[in-house]
């Protein structure tokens, strides 16, 4: 499919759709109505994205986005894990340095993937275990911020999105394989 007219945002979800795709039908496997899918499905997401915005802040998160101690979610994920007696642990391995392209592919995905949070949440609600149903401020982190509009308004402007669009793609694949092996 032809990309030319198309902002970078749009480039990057077609860029990345099989990678997409990849994971959510690899977290579709969790009933999350169920508590130890619930805690599997939180678990995968621990050993990925406290690493991942590790990386994201070594490689300057905060001079591209002044709000980025807002958008960050390890605090909410480990908070509900705590809720439902789990002791987080970190697997993923947060070294190696990140180019800036990469930076901005890796938070692609990590703000695009609070945007189905709420639906998920609504799940999770719906199940028996009250407690579960308590712990769901990672998946409803940012609810009413419009973060997701502040990230695409960044993101579409950005000097190295523009400049380096392979290397957004990169850290957005690399992103995506992270959550797969989850």
């Amino acid at each position: 499919m032809p990309t030319a007219g198309l902002t970078p945002r749009h480039r990057i979800r077609l860029a990345t759709r099989d990678a997409h795709d990849q994971v959510d039908r690899w977290f579709s496997r969790y009933d999350l109505k169920n508590p130890q899918d619930y805690r599997r499905f939180l678990t995968s997401h621990w050993s990925v994205l406290p690493g991942c915005e590790l990386m994201i802040e070594a490689a300057g998160a905060l001079e591209i986005l002044s709000d980025w101690p807002v958008r960050r979610r390890t605090d909410a994920l480990a908070q509900d894990m705590s809720l439902l007696g789990q002791v987080p642990v970190t697997v993923v391995d947060t070294q190696g340095a990140i180019s800036p392209a990469e930076l901005w592919g890796m938070m692609y995905v990590l703000e695009g993937s609070r945007l189905g949070g709420a639906i998920l949440a609504q799940r999770v609600e719906a199940g028996p275990d009250a407690t579960c149903r308590l712990a769901t401020a990672y998946l409803r982190h940012g609810t009413g911020l419009r973060l997701w509009p502040s990230f695409v308004a960044a993101f579409d402007a950005a000097d190295a999105v523009n400049g380096d669009f392979e290397g957004v793609v990169a850290g957005a694949r690399r992103t995506f394989a992270m959550f797969a092996d989850a």
